[in-house]
């Protein structure tokens, strides 16, 4: 029988970092091709890396819902295959003779609230998923119950032979001797999804480990999902636990590496806060931790905490305070032994792909076409393509005026920018021009006084005027006198000249007739 598994995710490689779907797929095909069924993945181009080229036959690759088809009709599969239900929709309103399975691993429409994407869209497109299957898997019976609203939706019969559950699982790893040592190695790992918070227990395991100074190293494999998905939150992990020494964080690894790190390792940490997709959630490294003989410390509300507590493959906590004793009894080797070989013997018992592909074949040995009923979206059909076109209007409608927002609001901001600049010149403006005004009233005072002072030394200067008049009058009347005083002067001077001269004269006579 030719079997055609459609991925939704990149192919899986032990030497890269894998996805859920990818390990699913994988897991589910590997042993379908051990039990004598053909297998071919079909793997679409945009999980691929730019310019990347798969040379292995088993892979398939397409571009879009006409490639997809194309390869269906050319393939001509028994069985088409689909994890998570990716893509089921293609199928719609085609004639399609191969038995088609939904696996439905996990509660997307419980993920895409936390991750605030629409609904409405999100749950019309799963209506049209599941009214695609002949068949549909869950992994656990919580989610098995989860969709049954969204299978009776859907016009799917609630017949359990068609609804089956078909748990994660592994191919079985040889794991050597439970590790004994002095340090107790732990594991914690997984993509941040914003739905899982740990912030308090991590808090609290870390301030157990430093009072009670106990051996021990945790190890950290944190990151973001390879892929772009429609809302890019996540959670983180508090830089108060990053900080510690005995911390070691890491980004993914590739999947055979990763394992390497559990084989090497104690035991696995994998507690977080309560919520609706945690209680409904399976974790795929929680399947990979018991595989490589790693009791799990867990929340009491999961599914696998009733297996972890029957099977007693490792600790079950109510709330945070319960830590302490679980340190206490991590570290006593004899307990940590018995918890790993059970985990192992839990590992093989219910998620041995070996044993779990059983389900599977059994639909492939005597499944058949189930008879399509009229769905949810069939008995609304009249109005129901239109709702979708008035939606993708309506977001395309959103975006626009959103991105108008976006620019006015921009606009704005330059505007009010613009507005202060011009406010902080206006006050600086207003501040100088007070300056100068006073600087202006300060010189017409000054102004007014040295008028006032000018007019004093105008009446001064004309009073002086008069003066210098009057002396000008009184020097030449000085000058007049003195002209004639000189002139007086002068010819009493020639007067006395001509006196000294005869008196001179008589003299020389005097003496003259005295020497003879």
């Amino acid at each position: 029988m030719k079997i055609l598994i459609n991925v939704h995710s990149a192919p899986f490689k032990k030497s890269s970092i894998v996805t859920g779907n990818s390990i699913r797929a994988n897991t589910i095909g590997e042993s379908l091709i051990e039990n004598g069924f053909t297998v071919k993945y079909l793997i679409q181009k945009n999980f691929l890396k730019e310019g990347e080229k798969i040379k292995d036959e088993k892979f398939i690759t397409y571009e879009g819902r006409l490639d997809f088809l194309e390869i269906v009709k050319s393939e001509n599969p028994d069985l088409i295959y689909f994890i998570q239900g990716e893509n089921l929709e293609f199928l719609k309103g085609e004639k399609i003779d191969s038995l088609i399975i939904g696996d439905f691993i996990a509660p997307s429409l419980v993920e895409y609230y936390f991750q605030e994407l629409s609904f409405e869209e999100w749950f019309f497109k799963f209506i049209t998923r599941i009214s695609m299957c002949d068949y549909i898997l869950c992994s656990t019976d919580r989610q098995k119950a989860y969709y049954l609203n969204l299978i009776m939706c859907s016009g799917f019969p609630l017949e359990s032979n068609r609804i089956m559950t078909l748990p994660l699982s592994g191919k079985n790893i040889e794991v050597k001797n439970p590790l004994d040592g002095e340090i107790t190695r732990i594991v914690m790992g997984g993509v941040l999804w914003p739905w899982i918070d740990s912030r308090r227990y991590l808090l609290k395991f870390v301030e157990e480990i430093e009072r009670g100074n106990k051996k021990v190293e945790i190890k950290i494999f944190r990151g973001k999902y390879p892929f772009r998905i429609g809302s890019m939150k996540y959670s983180s992990i508090p830089e108060e636990v990053l900080k510690k020494g005995f911390v070691k964080v890491s980004d993914f690894l590739p999947y055979e590496k990763l394992l390497k790190e559990y084989l090497n390792s104690s035991l696995a940490f994998d507690l977080f806060e309560r919520n609706i997709e945690r209680e409904l959630s399976f974790s795929f490294r929680n399947i990979d931790y018991l595989n490589c003989s790693l009791p799990i410390i867990c929340p009491d509300f999961t599914s696998m905490s009733q297996l972890i507590e029957k099977y007693d493959a490792g600790w079950v906590v109510k709330t945070p305070n319960d830590l302490e004793k679980i340190l206490m009894e991590m570290e006593d080797q004899k307990i940590l032994r018995k918890k790993r070989k059970n985990a192992k013997k839990l590992f093989r018992e219910k998620f041995d792909i070996d044993k779990n592909i059983v389900v599977l074949k059994k639909i492939l040995k005597s499944g058949s076409k189930r008879k399509k009923k009229r769905n949810f979206i069939e008995i609304f059909g009249s109005f129901s393509d239109e709702i979708f076109e008035e939606l993708a209007e309506f977001k395309e409608e959103i975006k626009k005026l959103k991105d108008e927002v976006n620019f006015l609001r921009k606009e704005k901001e330059e505007l009010i920018e613009k507005f202060n600049e011009k406010d902080k010149d206006h006050t600086s403006s207003v501040s100088v021009i007070e300056e100068q005004k006073k600087y202006i009233a300060k010189l017409e005072s000054d102004l007014k006084k040295m008028i006032e002072i000018s007019n004093e030394k105008d009446v001064n200067l004309n009073e002086q005027k008069h003066i210098i008049e009057e002396l000008k009058k009184y020097s030449k009347e000085l000058e007049e006198k003195i002209d004639h005083l000189n002139y007086e002067n002068s010819k009493q001077q020639k007067l006395l000249s001509g006196k000294l001269v005869k008196i001179t004269l008589k003299i020389e006579d005097l003496l003259k007739g005295k020497n003879k």
